[in-house]
C-alpha cells in the first residue's frame, strides 16, 4: 500500500520522502545497534570516564588549550 502511494509521487517528492524516512529511522536504528553491540557504548563511556578524570585533575591535561 505504501509502495502504491509512493508510485503516484514525483521523483523529487520520492527523494524527499526517502530522506525524511532515513532521518526518522536513523535514531531508533542507532539505539538498536548500541543495545545489540555494547562495544560501541563501552568505548563511549570509557571516553567519558577519561574526560571526567581529566576534569577532576586525576590525569594530566594533554591539550595546550586546557592548560
Amino acid at each position: 500500500m505504501v509502495a502504491l502511494a509512493l508510485s503516484f509521487l514525483t521523483p523529487d517528492l520520492m527523494f524527499i520522502t526517502g530522506l525524511v524516512a532515513a532521518v526518522a529511522l536513523h535514531f531508533p536504528a542507532m539505539s538498536w545497534v548500541a543495545k545489540r553491540f555494547p562495544l560501541f557504548s563501552e568505548a563511549e563511556s570509557a571516553n567519558e570516564d577519561y574526560l571526567l578524570e581529566q576534569e577532576d585533575g586525576d590525569l594530566p591535561l594533554t591539550n595546550k588549550a586546557d592548560r
